[in-house]
């Protein structure tokens, strides 16, 4: 999902400056056309066109694939939609925008795929059964991941070594790395703020898709009213619709962490400051920043920006109500409802989702595949990359550590989410910048939320 780029503002989603402005296709000549739906992003761009496809190609000559492009975010959930009234719905596609496969299952934009498991015997038990069931309805199966990961924390290795601060712990079980120590080291790691051309700021806790999961580590959810996402009926496999917004206090009291790093702690720049990283595509890369809250993938980032600085991984902090749950993005491969050549869209999810199909992808974007066999070839590839101070055991480690840790994200598993976040960054953006009250702002979320289920979310 929504990776790759700075793609976010906290007033809202923005398009990846690096995305094409408009949808562009891409074909060949053959007898069968398989429609492939994908967000625009170079480096996978160029993967498809000259590794994937062709090696698809190769090894189904009956098919050729034609790329659909689109620009991530909301314009490619427009685009998607588009597609679909047009009654040229793509073959294959996966949620890279707002919206995620729950929204598109409930819209009845995806079709089962258990009879296509039959008929070409794919055997799929190489992927755990937790990652299955996301996309799994009634025993309906609506999609097949290829790929997961958790958030953690990037930390700039160069930074904490020269201002002596203990490098991060590896260990998911370490309660000593908090909410508490992040905010100490990062006042360590900071300095020279009152100079824009000097500053080194100890963390950015603004990261890409971050919102209200935040008030995890707090055990608290703003769809129940109980605790944490556990708790949220919504969130279920086959639910996804929201049913009332609550006014949290652990929601409330991150919310309020997270001003505090800007007002209180002096530790993370206002809005206005990050303006001069965006010649980056994350202000980390500028290696201005001691951490960064991140998916473990982001070393595609560093690598494209050719950093100079070492850096490392971190496990998600503990809050003080003593969970670190972090968030998990498992992205699938799924089958568009209406499809022209359902068969050959299925034979194109099977290649890519396992096999030198799935190992392609994850060594061009660093997501974790799914396969075990293909996952310390992963963890070699992201050890590789410039100023990485990690072996590949570590990442293994980690990898596995946030996935044990952590909660699916909510845009993959809500109906609606799309309106939710758009509210969330809207009203957000005041506490963050210090300009109101987490606990007022929570309030106006809330009230707005439930305004918006009222009116019934799409």
């Amino acid at each position: 999902m929504r990776r790759g780029t700075w793609l976010v503002a906290m007033g809202g989603v923005l398009t990846a400056s690096l995305c094409l402005t408009s949808a562009s296709e891409v074909g060949a000549s053959g007898s069968h056309t398989v429609t492939w739906f994908v967000r625009a992003n170079p480096v996978e761009n160029n993967w498809e066109r000259n590794v994937a496809i062709p090696g698809f190609e190769k090894k189904y000559p009956q098919y050729h694939v034609k790329l659909i492009i689109s620009p991530g975010g909301a314009s490619f959930d427009e685009k998607l939609a588009a597609l679909f009234a047009a009654g040229t719905p793509p073959d294959v596609f996966s949620h890279w925008g707002q919206s995620g496969y729950a929204a598109y299952l409930a819209r009845n934009m995806v079709q089962p795929l258990n009879p296509y498991l039959k008929k070409y015997h794919y055997n799929i038990s190489f992927i755990p059964p937790r990652y299955l069931n996301y996309f799994k309805v009634k025993g309906n199966l609506y999609g097949i991941p290829m790929q997961s990961g958790p958030a953690v924390l990037f930390y700039n290795r160069s930074l904490f070594e020269k201002y002596h601060v203990p490098i991060p712990p590896l260990s998911w079980s370490d309660k000593a790395w908090n909410l508490t120590t992040v905010v100490n080291d990062a006042l360590k790691l900071t300095h020279d703020t009152s100079n824009p051309a000097k500053a080194v700021w100890g963390i950015n806790w603004r990261p890409t898709w971050w919102y209200w999961d935040m008030g995890w580590l707090w055990n608290a959810d703003p769809f129940n009213a109980t605790g944490g996402p556990g708790a949220t009926a919504a969130y279920r496999p086959g639910d996804g619709r929201v049913t009332r917004a609550y006014l949290r206090k652990g929601e409330v009291a991150a919310l309020q962490w997270e001003e505090d790093l800007v007002t209180k702690y002096h530790v993370s720049p206002p809005q206005s400051g990050f303006q001069q990283f965006q010649t980056y595509n994350d202000p980390f890369a500028s290696g201005r920043f001691g951490m960064e809250v991140e998916g473990i993938w982001y070393a595609h980032n560093l690598q494209t920006e050719h950093v100079t600085f070492k850096w490392g991984v971190a496990p998600w902090p503990y809050g003080p109500d003593g969970k670190d749950t972090t968030t998990t993005y498992t992205d699938p491969w799924m089958l568009g409802r209406g499809a022209k050549d359902p068969d050959g869209g299925f034979r194109l999810i099977e290649y890519l989702t396992h096999g030198q199909g799935l190992l392609g992808f994850s060594d061009v974007t660093h997501f974790f595949p799914l396969e075990p066999s293909l996952q310390n070839a992963w963890a070699r590839s992201l050890a590789s990359v410039q100023g990485n101070t990690l072996t590949p055991y570590q990442y293994i480690r980690m990898a596995y550590g946030g996935l044990s840790h952590g909660f699916e994200s909510p845009n993959h598993l809500l109906v609606g989410f799309s309106k939710l976040i758009t509210v969330w960054g809207q009203m957000a953006t005041p506490a963050l910048n210090g300009q109101k009250p987490a606990l007022a702002v929570w309030k106006s979320i809330v009230s707005a939320w439930n305004q918006d289920i009222k009116a019934g979310l799409q």
